[in-house]
């Protein structure tokens, strides 16, 4: 199961992923999907709503720092190409649908999910309380930002660059 899309991932792929939670899926949000789906500027791109709620929302929000408990969908926007031949048109067509989707997304998103979207976008896929949290912690056990190659949270006084 591990391997089973790794052909998707080969090398020389080109891939941006662009998320958000959803508060909900309505007729507006349904058209939106429709359409950008069929507009897709590379077969390889997808678009991914996952379910949450259930166990996820069970638990308190404030218990983990996982972004968004309330919210009943997650959406991921794989912007993908097995080369770099139209990669710049697929991150558009991936923007595209974000913006579309914007009035049923809730302004967080999954960290996993971010592509190369700054400091700003990693921030807001936390409770303000949850990334004070993991800045203390990161202050505590990586003051100098060693693990940063990631959807970083910068320690206290720097910019996450490293």
């Amino acid at each position: 199961m591990q391997s089973l899309i790794d052909p998707l991932w080969g090398p020389g792929a080109h891939s941006y992923m662009k998320a958000g939670f959803m508060g909900g899926i309505d007729d507006q949000a349904i058209e939106a999907l429709v359409a950008h789906h069929a507009d897709a500027s590379s077969a390889k791109s997808e678009i991914h709503i996952h379910h949450v709620g259930g166990a996820v929302a069970r638990v308190d929000a404030g218990a983990t720092a996982f972004g968004e408990r309330d919210a009943p969908f997650l959406l991921n926007i794989l912007a993908s190409t097995f080369t770099a031949d139209g990669y710049d048109e697929a991150v558009g067509w991936a923007h595209g649908l974000h913006s579309a989707l914007e009035p049923a997304l809730t302004g967080r998103s999954y960290v996993n999910f971010l592509s190369g979207e700054g400091q700003e976008r990693v921030r807001a896929a936390f409770r303000p309380e949850s990334y004070d949290r993991l800045v203390a912690l990161k202050d505590e056990y990586d003051p100098t930002n060693v693990f940063r190659l990631n959807q970083n949270i910068a320690p206290s006084g720097t910019d996450g660059a490293g």
